[in-house]
Order: C-alpha cells, then sequence, then structure tokens
C-alpha cells in the first residue's frame, strides 16, 4: 500500500493556512470542515491534565497531511486522552504526550465499487472523502 501521508506537528493558526501542493489536503479541515480548527484541539492545556497550570495553550498543531487516489478519508480521531493509569509526574496525570494523538482511518477507494456491485451500501459522502473533492462547509 503506498498512501502519502505528511504528519506536521506545531503548525499555528497564527502561521496562517498551511501551504500544501496541489491534491493535497489537511485531514482534519477535510473530514470536519472549517469547525474543525477548533474541534481538533491536540494541544490543550484545558482538556490535558497533565500540563502544568497556569499554560492556557490551546492549538490544532498536529495535522495529517494526505494526498490520496485509490483511498478515500473516513474519520479522524484523537487518541491518547486518558490517563495512563497508576502513573504520576509532580502530582500530575500521565498522558501518552503532551499533544493528543491523530488516529487517520482510510478506505480503499475501490471498496465503495465491490459494496456497489455485491448491492450493498458504502460509505456515505459524509464519511468518506477524497482528498480532491471539497471539504464540507
Amino acid at each position: 500500500m503506498r498512501c502519502p501521508t505528511r504528519p506536521l506537528q506545531n503548525w499555528s493558526p497564527d502561521d496562517g493556512v498551511p501551504p500544501l501542493p496541489g491534491g493535497w489536503c489537511d485531514a482534519f479541515v477535510h473530514l470536519h470542515g472549517a469547525s474543525g480548527e477548533q474541534e481538533g484541539l491536540t494541544y490543550d492545556a484545558r482538556a490535558n491534565p497533565m500540563l502544568k497550570k497556569g499554560n492556557r495553550l490551546r492549538r490544532r498543531l498536529d495535522r495529517i497531511f494526505c494526498k490520496l487516489r485509490r483511498w478515500r478519508l473516513e474519520g479522524l480521531e484523537m487518541v491518547g486522552r486518558q490517563a495512563l493509569p497508576g502513573l504520576q509526574w509532580e502530582g500530575r496525570p500521565v498522558l501518552p504526550s503532551d499533544h493528543f494523538g491523530l488516529l487517520l482511518r482510510l478506505r480503499s477507494a475501490g471498496w465503495h465499487a465491490q459494496q456497489a456491485a455485491a448491492g450493498r451500501q458504502a460509505c456515505t459522502p459524509a464519511t468518506a472523502h477524497s482528498c480532491s473533492s471539497t471539504p464540507p462547509s
């Protein structure tokens, strides 16, 4: 399987729109539309108890950029939001990272054709996206 993706960390909204070459997309924004900037906070001092009190930074710093031809974006979720059982550091729970991780789910574009040929319902356009199509607003 060849599926070009490019994780990019620490891209702040203050840096502007990421300069992506043609055909590339930001997976979270593509799946969630403009609301992705507020919903996808991968560094969130309010939600991550591991971070020191007084840290107010809340940003979507981590992104996955994709250029897909034979694959479709099916979903993207944040992971690593739960503390590791029994671990503490300086009185705070320990999470896998100070950033929440991103788990990208892809579906083969050919899978949709196979489902249709078998008379089964494939993913709806709302749940399976190609980077070449227009993201939801």
